[in-house]
């Protein structure tokens, strides 16, 4: 019985530690949160370089815009529409080339298959 007093806080712990889905530790505190929209396609952007970026919006009926970032614990897949619960951060000195942001996923709201194009 003693043993399991002292065993089951330390595995209650590293399984905390262990959560892929759990923010990292030290974005945690403060963060800032938000509800963003992701569309079901992407579309050709440009930065330092060509690619594919996903759309986003803030609510159901704002402007698509091109999200350059990526979101620490999503993966996008194409044909889906999504509704995320995200964190944020600002990031102090960014590279000249790099976001100024940090986005993390707190939670899937929403995903649904696209109906049509």
């Amino acid at each position: 019985m003693r043993l399991l007093r002292i065993h089951l806080p330390i595995a209650a712990l590293l399984f905390a530690a262990c959560n892929p889905l759990q923010a990292p530790v030290d974005i945690v505190e403060g963060p800032d949160q938000q509800t963003l929209y992701v569309a079901p396609y992407t579309r050709t952007c440009h930065g330092m370089y060509e690619r594919q970026c996903m759309l986003v919006r803030e609510s159901r009926e704002g402007e698509w815009l091109n999200f350059y970032d990526q979101i620490q614990g999503f993966t996008y897949e194409p044909g889906y529409a999504y509704m995320l619960l995200v964190g944020w951060r600002e990031v102090p000195n960014p590279p000249a080339d790099a976001s100024s942001r940090e986005y993390w996923l707190i939670r899937t709201l929403e995903k649904k298959r696209a109906t049509g194009s």
